[in-house]
């Protein structure tokens, strides 16, 4: 906007047809249909000279098993709201950025409510910037286990069961992450790190009644993963182990007149590997964006 305002939304469409197997062939199945429909907007609000605020809401239907379910079901649906404030210090040469994040989602057979509310710091550097946060997680699932397709034996998702039947699983407590980012020998070349650990207190109920198919006792076909075991433990994220979820990331990228900018994360283990066994990736993840 001219008053220096900024206004946007976002659309995210994807549909996939699965298939079961039979025989040597795969046939289309319309019990194993996915499908994401994801509409946000949000806008970045300047209070002052040193002061910025952004919030942004959305919608989204996620179903995933039978094809057969009305576009507007109560039962796929799930929403998120996120904001942010950016407040100047020239102290640190850098922004205090209070967060606030609340999130449900629903599709066949997961139920979840995410709470995370916190405060970051972004410093500005020579040719580069350090950022760092802290936050207070707050999570809550429901999940049960797949069920059969009686008639064709695929494995399918329902929400038939009643949520007093789910696993639950109740986590809460902090997370730390840092992240730096710097352009190294040429203006164009950026080079970065960034680091995560969580700490949180976790209440796992099981419910046996997952076990087994309704009113057929035969073994579910998958047990949910929400649970492994009862009772109330702590979890902290693991070290290195190739999920998002992990401890350190580390990456660069190529930024062409602010235009056109390549991103590529490294592999977190490279450093362990034999170079002449030829094995393993080297990339986990490339991305580009280009700017008009």
């Amino acid at each position: 906007m001219p008053n220096g305002n900024s206004i946007g939304t976002h659309i995210y469409i994807a549909h996939q047809q699965g298939a079961s197997k039979e025989g040597e062939n795969y046939n289309i199945d319309a019990d194993a249909f996915s499908s994401i429909v994801k509409l946000d907007a949000g806008i970045n609000w300047r209070f002052s000279p040193d002061i910025d605020g952004e919030i942004s809401a959305g919608l989204a239907r996620l179903q995933f098993g039978p094809e057969s379910r009305s576009f507007i079901d109560s039962e796929l649906m799930s929403g998120m709201i996120n904001a942010r404030l950016f407040s100047t210090w020239s102290l640190i040469n850098g922004e205090i950025v209070p967060i606030l994040n609340y999130s449900f989602i629903q599709a066949p057979g997961i139920d979840e409510r995410n709470l995370i509310t916190g405060m970051g710091v972004n410093v500005a550097l020579d040719r580069g910037f350090f950022w760092l946060g802290a936050d207070y997680v707050y999570t809550v699932e429901r999940s049960h286990d797949w069920s059969y397709n009686n008639k064709t034996g695929v494995r399918i998702f329902t929400n038939s069961d009643v949520k007093g039947n789910w696993d639950v699983k109740e986590q809460w407590g902090g997370r730390v992450s840092f992240g730096i980012e710097r352009n190294i020998w040429w203006d164009w070349f950026v080079i970065r790190v960034g680091g995560m650990k969580v700490l949180t207190y976790v209440d796992c109920q099981h419910n046996d009644k997952n076990q087994v198919i309704k009113n057929k006792g035969m073994p579910a076909a998958g047990y949910s993963t929400l649970c492994p075991q009862d009772g109330n433990y702590f979890y902290s994220n693991p070290n290195g182990d190739g999920t998002w979820g992990d401890h350190v990331g580390f990456g660069i990228g190529i930024n062409v007149e602010e235009k056109l900018k390549i991103d590529a994360t490294i592999t977190e283990d490279v450093i362990f590997r034999n170079p002449f066994q030829g094995t393993g990736r080297l990339l986990s993840r490339v991305s580009a964006t280009y700017s008009f």
